[in-house]
């Protein structure tokens, strides 16, 4: 896992145009992607996201976009479908309505929606862990 602060604040939007196709991380399959730049954590956010619904890097096209205002003007002419991305370059989209933030993590409440879930352990109380898909993983192991 890598730590980039309390929240990550990357956000992952798309082009408000494609936005009704796009119901979940596996429907942008074939999208170009706009990332600060290739390698960078805002391309390792896209990369983990649409891992979760079984998609490959491959799976899509990654293009640096920088950091300011050329990732909102390749966002405006139509160079990407979807921008991965930080304030303010987010917040200049969404004030403007070119997109529909698809994945939040500038927030507790976002993070929460991305990397955590609930789970019962059986005690009537919930406990927040790390979702991770491999059972007896580290946290389980390490409960102390």
């Amino acid at each position: 896992m890598i730590e980039l602060g309390r929240f990550p604040r990357i956000v992952l939007a798309v082009k408000k145009d494609r936005a009704a196709s796009v119901k979940s991380f596996k429907d942008l399959k074939g999208f170009k992607i706009g990332v600060t730049a290739p390698g960078s954590s805002t391309n390792f956010f896209v990369t983990a996201l649409i891992a979760k619904d079984g998609l490959k890097p491959e799976d899509v096209s990654i293009i640096g976009v920088g950091a300011s205002m050329s990732a909102v003007a390749a966002m405006k002419k139509g160079d990407i479908d979807a921008i991965s991305n930080l304030d303010p370059v987010i917040t200049k989209l969404e004030q403007d309505g070119d997109v529909t933030v698809l994945a939040d993590s500038r927030t507790d409440e976002g993070n929460m929606k991305l990397f955590w879930r609930r789970q019962s352990r059986g005690r009537g109380l919930s406990e927040d862990r790390l979702h991770r898909k491999e059972s007896g993983d580290h946290l389980d192991q390490h409960r102390d």
